[in-house]
This record gives C-alpha cells, sequence and structure tokens, in this order.
C-alpha cells in the first residue's frame, strides 16, 4: 500500500478564516501536533497559524510528518495519524 492508496475523503465544514504556513527555525522547542514527538530548538518545522471564531492559533508540525500529510493528501491539522489508521494503515507502518 502507498500512501497514495487510501480513498479517505477529506470534507469538513468549517474552514479558518486566515490560514498561513511557513517553513521556521524553532526558537525554543516543540511538540509536533501530529506525532507528538519534539521539535528541539533550532530545527526547520512548519509553522500553521489560523485565525478561526475569532482567534489565532498556531500549529507546528515536525519536516518528517508535514511530507507524510504531503504525500498523503487532505488531512485536517493533527489529525494525520488518525486518519491513516482509518484508512487501514498500522502506526507500525507509518513509522
Amino acid at each position: 500500500m502507498t500512501m497514495f492508496d487510501c480513498a479517505c475523503s477529506c470534507d469538513f465544514d468549517d474552514a479558518p478564516v486566515i490560514a498561513d504556513t511557513k517553513i521556521v527555525i524553532g526558537r525554543k522547542d516543540y511538540v509536533c501536533v501530529e506525532c507528538k514527538e519534539q521539535i528541539p530548538k533550532g530545527a526547520k518545522h512548519e509553522a500553521y497559524k489560523t485565525l478561526f471564531d475569532g482567534a489565532w492559533d498556531c500549529s507546528r508540525t515536525c519536516l518528517r510528518c508535514m511530507q507524510i500529510r504531503d504525500d498523503f493528501g487532505c488531512c485536517v491539522i493533527g489529525e494525520l495519524y488518525n486518519e491513516l489508521v482509518e484508512c487501514g494503515w498500522t502506526r507500525d507502518e507509518i513509522g
């Protein structure tokens, strides 16, 4: 099975009013929103800033999870592993 074999849909009603994604270098330690691993200070990672329901939020994703999410296609930020498991992947296969 490849990442492209998954037939899961990405259908959600609410989208952020503003969304901005950048690759940044961490000024401190962060936690990846997908795998929950530490992103150490100084490491490149994705910062995903959103304005939703009048509140700003910033999610951080390690480059490994960002690549998996990009290969997988559409997914809700923070739900990558849950969506892959719904498509029949095991945690061991995902890595």
